[in-house]
């Protein structure tokens, strides 16, 4: 098991904004994982405000459609838990220098149980990862 290095949590709308807009992302049954190389960080255009220097940070969603504030709560509470177990299990070493994903919740989140969640979102970030490690390169295909 590789040593999990910290993680920033994203809290300001323009963090989140900068996101919004990006092409990157990654859908499972119980959430959607949007993502963004810091390379292409600046070309947000709605990105105004300067983030503080970390490695990796993350951010989580959850809109009115899925509930009250108490549902809504708990399911950011059970994504902080996923996230925070899949990168000590994973680490945040395989991504880039100023990674960021948003996680967003679907309605669906709180009907799946916590093996089949820390499933989805181990996926969903194993994919990024790899997306992130083949960056550029082109994969040619014999006819």
């Amino acid at each position: 098991m590789s040593k999990a290095l910290p993680f920033y949590t994203l809290t300001k709308r323009s963090q989140f904004v900068a996101l919004r807009d990006a092409e990157q992302k990654y859908v499972t049954p119980s959430c959607v994982v949007q993502y963004l190389h810091p390379a292409s960080l600046p070309q947000h255009a709605r990105y105004s405000q300067p983030m503080p220097p970390f490695f990796f940070a993350v951010g989580y969603t959850v809109t009115k459609k899925c509930g009250n504030a108490v549902v809504r709560n708990r399911m950011k509470r059970r994504l902080r838990a996923v996230m925070r177990e899949v990168m000590k299990e994973y680490g945040v070493q395989h991504f880039p220098q100023g990674c960021i994903c948003v996680v967003i919740a679907r309605h669906s989140l709180n009907e799946y149980d916590y093996p089949t969640l820390l499933h989805h979102v181990r996926r969903a970030m194993k994919h990024i990862a790899y997306q992130f490690a083949h960056q550029g390169q082109h994969h040619v295909v014999a006819c």
